[in-house]
């Protein structure tokens, strides 16, 4: 009789130990894919800049006049993938402002999303989406804001755009999304300063800043870019060595491999060509460069937004005084007509504090499908590996021995 109750007793801590496990395994299955709140489907990891107040910059880790990457595993700081000497500047006080590619495959009326980075004054207009808060993509500007780290952050518009301009409204509200954090969630960061994933805060002081973006287009991190559009703050030292260049923020410079040690920086646009003065300062911009011959002709287009203090935000034939949360366009021509593209508003920003600091895109024909791919999620819980599910169920199982053999001695 005492050995039937004791098969019995063994039969039901077997059978827990069992049901333990699949609910264990159930609640992990999800988890693993991600982990650390990384979105469904990342975008493509960019390269990028920090500026000169930046900690990993102050600290001496990286410079200013140097694109960099995010090596796998997590390293600190990020990695060089193009030192300054190869774009023809490492002079101390260079500093790239603002990166793109040459993107001549991109049609006028291919639909995108434009992805941002803001400066540390930066607070946002509008709390998170309230479709993508349901669906656990969590984060924006006024989040991240109010976390003291949205300036080594990406962000995404919820609302489509072609390169002509913001296509029909196609969703409810203007607003945006993380896309890329400073550190740690699960591989779509900066490696940047705070070490905080998104869902955490963190002093205002010690933030990296993220003032220049542009998508990898090679596959291997250790091949360089081959034509390199770039902008540079006005006080770098280098720029009255580039041929044709007055000193100005508000040029757009081309250098057409940094591989080849011999070929040098050339200027692409002026900023007079532009439609903008040398007293201005472009922030961030996305070339199309439609022959990708590295001059600004023909029907080539830049996307830009300009820094704080650019007398041009007063002055742009937009029908409205700018902000350097607006995004402008123009086209090359005898006589640049610069307008605008994305208003402050449209991409969720404020437009009394906000600056957009760099800038990309990605292609997008859905917004909501893309928010919901490509968005930071919310943290999951710990994943546990397969040998840490052997560990509990045999902590299961030997627990219940000891008590199985203990209610033997009891009833003996």
């Amino acid at each position: 009789m005492e050995a039937t109750i004791s098969n019995t007793y063994n039969r039901r801590i077997f059978m827990t130990a069992a049901m333990v496990l699949m609910v264990l395994g159930s609640w992990i299955a999800p988890v693993r894919g991600g982990g650390k709140g990384a979105p469904l489907s990342p975008l493509t990891p960019p390269f990028y800049a920090f500026d000169s107040q930046s900690p990993t910059v102050l600290a001496g880790l990286v410079p200013t006049d140097a694109i960099l990457f995010k090596e796998f595993p997590d390293p600190a700081p990020p990695s060089i993938l193009i030192a300054g000497q190869l774009l023809g500047l490492g002079q101390v006080g260079d500093e790239i402002d603002a990166l793109s590619s040459a993107n001549e495959t991109v049609a006028p009326n291919s639909p995108i999303i434009l992805l941002f980075s803001v400066d540390i004054d930066s607070v946002g207009s509008v709390p998170p989406a309230a479709n993508l808060l349901a669906n656990r993509v969590p984060y924006n500007v006024q989040d991240q804001a109010l976390k003291n780290q949205a300036s080594g952050d990406q962000f995404m518009s919820l609302q489509l755009f072609t390169r002509q301009g913001q296509l029909p409204a196609n969703r409810a509200s203007n607003n945006n999304t993380q896309t890329y954090n400073n550190y740690n969630q699960g591989g779509t960061d900066f490696n940047a300063e705070p070490p905080v994933g998104s869902a955490s805060a963190a002093r205002r002081a010690g933030q990296d800043n993220v003032v220049a973006m542009v998508r990898s287009s090679v596959d291997q991190f250790d091949v360089p870019l081959s034509g390199v559009y770039f902008s540079l703050t006005a006080d770098s030292p280098s720029i009255p060595g580039i041929p044709g260049t007055t000193r100005s923020g508000a040029n757009i410079y081309f250098h057409p491999n940094p591989a080849d040690v011999a070929a040098q920086p050339q200027l692409f646009a002026s900023a007079p060509s532009l439609g903008l003065t040398d007293a201005d300062d472009i922030n961030s911009m996305i070339i199309f460069d439609s022959n990708a011959n590295g001059q600004f002709d023909g029907n080539d287009q830049v996307i830009f937004s300009l820094g704080r203090n650019s007398p041009s935000l007063g002055t742009l034939a937009t029908g409205m005084p700018g902000t350097p949360a607006d995004v402008f366009t123009v086209t090359a021509g005898a006589m640049p007509n610069v307008t605008l593209m994305a208003s402050a508003a449209a991409l969720g920003l404020a437009e009394g504090t906000d600056n957009i600091d760099a800038l990309d895109y990605s292609p997008c024909a859905d917004v909501d499908f893309c928010a919901e791919q490509h968005g930071i999620r919310a943290d999951e819980a710990p994943a546990v590996s397969q040998w840490g599910l052997v560990i509990i169920a045999l902590v299961i199982l030997c627990a219940g021995t000891v008590l199985s053999a203990r209610r033997k001695r009891l009833s003996a």
